[in-house]
């Protein structure tokens, strides 16, 4: 009980201190608006609450359309990423498991890899575009994967799990398969560029293939 009680009084500070950190980093910037001003608009935003308003419309505009969705962006994916490395380290038993561990980031780059030879760049979904998406789809192909091949006479061990995805995802392993699939696509990797801001994409493309496979 007193565990219980314990791990509910960390996570509502845990909360409260985010609420907190996210009041401040949307109080901050080139304008300064205070947390008191911005407390009143967000609960003027509810349909009972009617405020007078002590603020201006430029300042509203600041908060809701600038600074709020870009603070709450930040906030839901460091708790995507929070929330992965706690199952991480939870399944593999180990505190310092990460994506690279059972080889989910390097099959989150090689399916990014061949989204940018194979998709055009106009392709998105529900306003996203392909790359989110592949890497997405890339990491969840590598742990079914690893998975598969780690169980042993109906069940999987963790000890093999990460044997597994650690060869799976060692530099040897990478460049033998990176030499299969792009070296027939190397010749056609100069006129890889999605967009006019698509040069990071093509110097990454280039950098990833001459990093795991030298011989293209």
């Amino acid at each position: 009980m007193k565990s219980k009680k314990r791990i509910a009084i960390i996570l509502v500070a845990l909360a409260v201190a985010l609420l907190g950190a996210m009041l401040l980093a949307t109080a901050f910037g080139a304008v300064h608006i205070s947390p008191g001003d911005i407390l009143k608009m967000s609960w003027n935003k509810l349909p009972f609450a009617h405020l007078d308003p002590s603020w201006s419309g430029t300042d509203e505009a600041i908060i809701f359309q600038l600074r709020l969705p870009g603070v709450v962006g930040a906030a839901v994916v460091g708790s995507a990423l929070a929330t992965a490395g706690a199952l991480f380290q939870g399944l593999l038993r180990n505190p310092l498991a990460d994506p690279y561990l059972i080889g989910t980031s390097s099959g989150a780059l090689f399916a990014i890899v061949l989204a940018l030879i194979f998709l055009p760049a106009a392709v998105s979904f529900s306003g996203f575009g392909i790359i989110p998406f592949a890497a997405f789809l890339g990491a969840l192909g590598a742990v079914f994967l690893v998975y598969t091949l780690a169980r042993i006479g109906g069940g999987t061990r963790v000890v093999t799990l990460i044997l597994v995805g650690s060869s799976s995802s060692s530099d040897s392993s990478k460049s033998a398969l990176a030499s299969i699939i792009a070296a027939p696509f190397t010749a056609f990797l100069p006129e890889v560029s999605p967009s006019p801001k698509g040069e990071p994409y093509h110097w990454q493309l280039r950098c990833t293939v001459a990093q795991y496979c030298p011989s293209c």
